[in-house]
């Protein structure tokens, strides 16, 4: 028997699509935790940031460079509430992509 009956080579072609799908799965599961990890990073540093901002009372406009995250921190006056205002903090990745995104309602009481 010199050459493969077409029984043998739909079962091998059977394997190997078996073994592709799941090869495509892993490495989309690979690229999904690191996706996760980016935005657990960036939650957490927004998170310091505003509790920072609160505590030292700076509300100012700022941006904020870590490693490859960029936070933008904008502060806005509510118009119906003038006590209130409004913090919003996104952060980027290296190439400009929102990464996650932050808003916060503060209470600043008048002097």
């Amino acid at each position: 028997m010199k050459g493969a009956t077409l029984l043998e080579t739909l079962v091998a072609l059977v394997i190997l699509a078996f073994c592709f799908s799941l090869s495509i799965m892993i490495f989309v599961s690979v690229l999904n935790t690191s996706a996760n990890k980016k935005l657990l990073h960036a939650t957490v540093q927004m998170n310091e940031i505003s509790l920072q901002t609160k505590q030292s009372k700076r509300y100012l406009d700022e941006e904020i460079q870590d490693g490859e995250l960029r936070f933008v921190k904008k502060i806005s006056k509510r118009e119906n509430a003038k006590d209130l205002i409004e913090m919003k903090i996104t952060s980027y990745d290296a190439k400009g992509h929102p990464v996650a995104e932050r808003k916060e309602l503060i209470l600043v009481p008048a002097l």
